[in-house]
This record gives structure tokens, C-alpha cells and sequence, in this order.
């Protein structure tokens, strides 16, 4: 063998090593550390880096994969909402459904917060291709619902099946901890009560407001700017919103806002403090 040839052996033993150490499923463990680092710090919190240090890798191995950041957000949520629609999509009827994604659920217990405070971040043209997909979701749930209870018309399914997918995606906002046989179970019995809900034809009479909560607010200028500012913490996390998005929602200016909360850090502490009136209340 010569030198050339030898040299030529060499790099393409070592290119077969390479390759063999890389793990096939390594876009799909790039997707999954995203999808929880963003759940846990938010969006903007998390850096390609923090990503792949949680897979071992290095940052240029993850640009092999994923363009940037957008992209790979983009990743996270499509396998999200695509997750979803599999499980509505191979259940025969609707007990085998509500059974298997109470399991399921578990397995991806951030996918909710993903969608309501992350894919905001999105492009608005991806933002409807996955909305679209999510509604298709419900219309695939209603379909069950229809098949177990066919005298309820099409708006009163998809009221439903929205209700069964508020119950799942539930688990995201909360860090309740249970064994998991008992987790699944209840979270079986909860969906289920909404798929089987009994609806009435009438509406329910009108009550006054109860003291207490946002509705018992004084709504001076500084309490609206207090109460859409903790809406909106609550909806897309501190670092998603913007003291702008604060005064677009309160119909204040950037400046009139400051004139009651010097910072948005002095924001987030008033709506702490409010939390804790409300609780003791």
C-alpha cells in the first residue's frame, strides 16, 4: 500500500469512527433538551450553548442539525403539536384515547406551556401552520367525542375536546408530584368528566361579581397597568414581556408606566405582593 493510499485508509477509518459515535437519534435529544430548557428559563433565557451542553455535544455539532435558535424552536413545537395529533390520530375511540394520552402526557408534561408562551417567537406565517394543527387536534378529538355521544352537535363537541386538551395540557403549569400509576389515573378521571360532561341548553343567569380577585380591583390607572402586567407575566413569562406590550394592553404610554413603576423588575415585585393580598385575602 503507499503513502497515499495509506493516508486515504486512515481518513476514512476515522471519518467510519466518527460516525459511529454519533447517536442516531441525536436531532431528537437536541429537540427534547430544548423543549425543557425553554420550559424551565423561557425563550430567551436559553442559548444554542446551554442546549448543547445539556446533549454533550458542542454548539457547531448542534448547527449541523438545527440553523439557529428559531429554527430549532420551530422543531420543538412542531414535534410537540405532531406528538399530539398521533396519539388522537391511531386511538379507535375515545376511551382508548383518553386512556393512552394520560400516559403520554406525562412523558412530555411541558408541551401546553411550549405553545401558549414560546411559539409567540415564532414567524407569523409558522404560527398558523401550527395553530392550524392544533385545531385539526380538536376536530380529531371531537370526531371521538361524536362517535361516544352523537346527539351533541359540532360546536358543543369542540368545546369538549378543547376541555379534554385543557386537562392534559394542565400538568404544564404546575409541578404536582405523584406516583405515576396514580398521576395517570387521575388524569384519566378528569378527562374523561370532560369528554362526558352533561351540557344545558340554557344560559345561566347572570350574577354580580364576588368581591375579591382582579374583578374586585379598583381600576385606577396604576391598578390596570398592575393587572395586565400580571396577565401577561402569567401568559409569557417575565422575560417575554416588555414594559411596551404592558402599556399596549393597559392603553398607557411606555412613559405614563413609569411614572408608577420606575422598572419592570418593580412591576414584577407589585404583582408578587398582589398574588400574596389575593391568597390571604
Amino acid at each position: 500500500m503507499t503513502d497515499s493510499e495509506e493516508r486515504a485508509a486512515m481518513q476514512t477509518e476515522g471519518t467510519r469512527r466518527r460516525t459511529a459515535r454519533r447517536p442516531p437519534d441525536r436531532k431528537a435529544r437536541i429537540v427534547s433538551a430544548a423543549a425543557e430548557l425553554f420550559r424551565t428559563r423561557g425563550y430567551h433565557n436559553v442559548s444554542l450553548a446551554d442546549v448543547a451542553t445539556e446533549v454533550g455535544i458542542t454548539a457547531p455539532a448542534l448547527y449541523r442539525h438545527f440553523r439557529g435558535k428559531p429554527d430549532l424552536l420551530l422543531h420543538v413545537v412542531e414535534s410537540t403539536v405532531a406528538a399530539v395529533a398521533a396519539s388522537v390520530a391511531a386511538a379507535p375511540d375515545l376511551d382508548t384515547y383518553l386512556r393512552t394520552s394520560a400516559s403520554e402526557t406525562q412523558d412530555r408534561r411541558g408541551s401546553a406551556v411550549l405553545w401558549q408562551r414560546e411559539a409567540r417567537h415564532l414567524p407569523e406565517e409558522r404560527r398558523k401552520e401550527q395553530r392550524h394543527a392544533l385545531n385539526g387536534v380538536a376536530e380529531a378529538i371531537g370526531e371521538l367525542i361524536h362517535r361516544a355521544r352523537p346527539e351533541l352537535d359540532h360546536a358543543d363537541r369542540q368545546l369538549l375536546a378543547w376541555a379534554v386538551l385543557a386537562v392534559y395540557g394542565s400538568v404544564s403549569w404546575h409541578r404536582t408530584s405523584l406516583p405515576r400509576r396514580r398521576f395517570e389515573e387521575l388524569l384519566y378521571r378528569l378527562a374523561y368528566a370532560a369528554a362526558h360532561c352533561p351540557l344545558g341548553t340554557s344560559p345561566a343567569p347572570a350574577t354580580a361579581p364576588t368581591p375579591g380577585g382582579y374583578a374586585g380591583l379598583a381600576m385606577s390607572r396604576r391598578e390596570e397597568i398592575l393587572v395586565e402586567a400580571i396577565r401577561l407575566f402569567d401568559e409569557r413569562g417575565f422575560q417575554s414581556v416588555s414594559t411596551d406590550d404592558i402599556g399596549e394592553a393597559a392603553g398607557a404610554t411606555g412613559p405614563s408606566i413609569y411614572k408608577h413603576f420606575p422598572t419592570k423588575t418593580d412591576l414584577l415585585v407589585a404583582a408578587v405582593m398582589r398574588g400574596g393580598e389575593q391568597q390571604v385575602g
